[in-house]
């Protein structure tokens, strides 16, 4: 059986489907690193822990994608799902631009091209840096807020180990972890690509 092609079709029923399944399972699997946020030092490691964990289920999505919208939209639902978890509404925009860039990257190979693929995971893996841009934006507030929740040592150790001046090193750290999670998925997945088309 040849591998499915892409079309212009606007979304259906089935790919929207798909879509609210492979968030589904993507929230559940990159909830492992958010569970151990309440450990300080966790918090800048999401940068590393999430791409590479995202990229099991991830991948196994972009062998399914053959229609533009699908990244995009399954970014928008993350980026809303942390909003509604308390993560604050940076990461709805970060979804949203990086989902759209990674989307992008995919329609630039067709759908086909397995390092186009590799690529928009990466790019996609950046929007985690959404959950940090309250360290920039409304630091004073965010960090009152952890004290409140968790304590204030934990607000002072998070203080120190997430100054403003780390969000854009960690921005970089999130890519470079999405291309591992990129390739373990793609390993994983690898009868996938092959049965897709993806080369």
């Amino acid at each position: 059986m040849g591998a499915s092609k892409p079309d212009g079709k606007r979304l259906q029923a089935k790919e929207l489907i798909k879509i609210g399944v492979f968030a589904a399972i993507y929230i559940v699997v990159i909830g492992i690193a958010g569970s151990l946020a309440a450990i300080p030092v966790f918090v800048p490691l999401a940068a590393v822990l999430v791409p590479i964990l995202g990229g099991i289920p991830m991948m196994y999505f972009l062998t399914k994608v053959k229609k533009f919208g699908m990244v995009v939209v399954l970014s928008l639902l993350v980026g809303l799902i942390m909003f509604m978890g308390g993560m604050g509404y940076f990461s709805i925009f970060t979804t949203l631009v990086f989902g759209l860039a990674a989307e992008c990257i995919l329609k630039a190979g067709n759908y086909q091209n397995a390092r186009n693929v590799v690529l928009a995971y990466a790019v996609q893996s950046m929007w985690i840096v959404g959950n940090f841009l309250p360290f920039v934006f409304t630091r004073d507030a965010f960090l009152a807020q952890q004290e409140q929740n968790l304590g204030a040592e934990y607000a002072s150790q998070l203080s120190t180990l997430m100054p403003e001046w780390i969000v854009p090193i960690l921005l970089v750290v999130a890519f470079l972890s999405g291309l591992v999670g990129a390739f373990i998925g793609k390993r994983l997945y690898r009868k996938h690509f092959e049965r897709s088309g993806i080369r």
